[in-house]
């Protein structure tokens, strides 16, 4: 696996599907358009084609068998979805590079960067795949902090939501670790800054 695959797998968890068509599973990936060059670099440095498909600023695109094979090889079970997807243990115990373009790609995906007040934040409908994040972030040395709440507005209005933040310390340190899309690597290296 390369740093970009583990990005483009972080990226999969959050926004991205694993649904069976026609007796197959097929993989996608969707985001805004503040995601598609960040996306569109890590596909192609890991050798991937993929087309996007755009409807309402944003795009879905399908990276193909070899990915559906990349999560398949690292310990995922298809199909998946929000509320079923895990981070693998194996994933864990990868290099700390591996481990940072993964949580890149989580931000990235569901992921929030805020200055005032300084906050990077993981939100997820699935209180295991938070806990999940939260081993993943222990395992790079951050304290994380999880904590649940109610949607108040959206699609999912009412229902329970697991947020994993990491603290201003420890963004910090992430500065210079963190791989994110253009729009939030912007707002993360203003931390400090004043």
């Amino acid at each position: 696996m390369t740093i970009s695959e583990a990005y483009l797998i972080g990226y999969w968890i959050g926004d991205g599907c694993a649904s069976v068509r026609n007796g197959t599973v097929q993989i996608r990936l969707c985001g805004n358009e503040d995601d598609e060059e960040k996306i569109k670099l890590e596909l192609q440095s890991s050798g991937y084609n993929s087309i996007f498909y755009y409807s309402r600023n944003r795009w879905t695109l399908s990276p193909g068998v070899k990915f559906r094979e990349l999560l398949l090889e690292n310990g995922f079970e298809l199909p998946s979805n929000s509320h079923t997807k895990r981070i693998p243990v194996n994933l864990l115990s990868e290099s700390q590079d591996m481990r940072w373009a993964l949580l890149s790609g989580l931000i990235d995906s569901d992921g929030s960067v805020g200055v005032t007040p300084p906050k990077l934040r993981y939100g997820s409908c699935s209180k295991a795949l938070a806990e999940d994040v939260v081993l993943l972030m222990e395992s790079l040395g951050i304290d994380p902090h999880l904590a649940e709440a109610r949607q108040h507005t959206g699609y999912n209005s009412g229902k329970l939501f697991y947020n994993v933040t990491m603290r201003k310390s420890a963004m910090l340190v992430s500065k210079t670790k963190l791989h994110l899309q253009k729009k939030k690597q912007d707002r993360l290296n203003q931390i400090g800054c004043s």
